[in-house]
């Protein structure tokens, strides 16, 4: 992958509220070699050493493994067809997550859906960063072939929100965050991340879209915003 474009924005809310705004425009060049990547991330179960105690260590990776499992193979059977219609929501997740670790050096959480005790059909947020001040970004990803898919995302993450489906997941995201980013969830000070399929469509017009959707302004009360348009 191929980041071709990097924005940084201070977008001010109806209420006053200045909130930092990322953006950024990744390419896929090589599909092999990014199924590759991501399922090489996928399998390494590395993050399960930082715990301290047995049980938990043993009770992630009874949790991880079905997962991994699933989602490898998912990614293994498509990785010959160049096509990526049938994994485009993994490899989206998985992209934005690589890109903000990457771009940004923040603290990446292990994809969601390994994490959490459901097998599939992950029934919150894709994804989870914290950034170097501490705040829990909150992310979801979309994929529609051959479309712009942030409104989808970002419907989603505003339903997630009334929903409180972030505040539902921090006993889970307790085991992978200092106390600080922890706490910072009920305090409200945390962020969202959307990552999604796009088209050529010019970056500037993608931009002033995406900012004009009004699920995206439902944001602009919080700490951050990550967006993440993946070439497909």
């Amino acid at each position: 992958m191929n980041l071709k474009y990097k924005e940084d924005l201070v977008i001010t809310s109806e209420t006053g509220n200045k909130i930092l705004v990322r953006f950024l425009r990744v390419e896929i060049t090589e599909l092999r070699k990014t199924i590759e990547e991501i399922i090489y991330n996928i399998a390494n179960l590395s993050w399960i050493n930082n715990f301290s105690g047995e049980t938990l260590k043993k009770c992630f990776i009874e949790r991880a493994t079905p997962t991994i499992e699933k989602l490898c193979n998912n990614l293994k059977n498509n990785i010959d067809s160049n096509e990526v219609n049938e994994i485009g929501e993994i490899v989206v997740s998985n992209v934005g997550r690589l890109i903000i670790e990457q771009t940004y050096n923040y603290y990446v959480l292990p994809l969601a859906e390994i994490i959490k005790e459901q097998l599939s059909n992950n029934p919150g947020f894709d994804y989870h960063c914290v950034t170097k001040e501490d705040i829990p970004i909150f992310g979801e990803a979309k994929y529609v072939a051959g479309k712009n898919a942030y409104g989808k995302a970002l419907s989603q993450v505003a339903n997630f929100i009334e929903e409180a489906k972030d505040i539902k997941e921090a006993e889970l995201l307790y085991h992978f965050i200092s106390n600080s980013a922890y706490e910072n969830i009920g305090l409200g000070n945390k962020g969202y991340s959307i990552s999604f399929s796009s088209t050529d469509i010019e970056n500037k017009e993608l931009l002033n879209n995406i900012t004009k959707n009004n699920d995206f302004k439902k944001l602009l009360e919080y700490k951050e915003i990550i967006v993440v348009a993946v070439d497909v």
